[in-house]
C-alpha cells in the first residue's frame, strides 16, 4: 500500500473496506453486489473513549457554528436598552401601585364618612328620645289636682266659655 493511501485510511482493491452510507446505496442501486457492512454499535463510556459518535451527534457538531462575540459597544447598547425597558416597567408599576393605594384610600374614606353619618343620626335619635322621656317625667310629676282635663292638651278648660 502506498504511503498516501495509508495516511488517508484507504486500502488497496484486495483489502477494500465494504462501502457504507450513501456510497453503499449507490453501489447496490447500480446493481453491484456489495452489501453494506454491519454497523458496529458502541454505547456508553467505551464509545466516548474510542471517539465513536452517533449520526445525530455528528449532525449537531457540524451544525453548531462557533458564536461570534458581539462587539462591546453593541452589547452595551443592548444592555442599556434592557435597563431602559426595565426602568420604564418599574415606573409604570409604581404608578399603578400609587393609583391602587389612592383608590383604596378613597374607598375607606367613603366608608368612614358613611359610618360617621350613621353615628350622628343615632346620636340625634338618642338625644330626641332622652328629651321626650324628660317631658314625660315632667308631666307625670305635675299634681293631679291642677292637671288639665283629659281632652285638653294646652291646659285650657273646655266648656261653654272656652268655645
Amino acid at each position: 500500500m502506498s504511503e498516501r493511501r495509508r495516511a488517508s485510511g484507504q486500502r488497496g482493491k484486495a483489502g477494500a473496506k465494504p462501502a457504507s452510507g450513501r456510497a453503499a446505496s449507490r453501489v447496490t442501486k447500480a446493481g453491484g453486489s456489495a452489501a453494506p457492512a454491519p454497523a458496529r454499535v458502541t454505547t456508553g463510556a467505551s464509545a466516548r473513549a474510542i471517539g465513536a459518535t452517533t449520526p445525530a451527534a455528528r449532525r449537531r457538531s457540524r451544525s453548531a457554528a462557533p458564536t461570534v462575540a458581539r462587539p462591546a459597544a453593541a452589547e452595551r447598547r443592548g444592555l442599556e436598552a434592557q435597563v431602559r425597558e426595565l426602568t420604564a416597567a418599574l415606573e409604570a408599576e409604581r404608578a399603578r401601585h400609587a393609583r391602587q393605594l389612592a383608590a383604596l384610600r378613597r374607598e375607606t374614606d367613603r366608608k368612614l364618612a358613611a359610618m360617621m353619618s350613621e353615628i350622628v343620626a343615632l346620636r340625634h335619635h338618642e338625644a330626641r328620645a332622652a328629651m321626650l322621656a324628660r317631658l314625660l317625667e315632667e308631666r307625670e310629676a305635675v299634681p293631679t289636682s291642677g292637671a288639665p282635663e283629659e281632652g285638653d292638651i294646652d291646659g285650657e278648660a273646655s266648656g261653654p266659655a272656652g268655645g
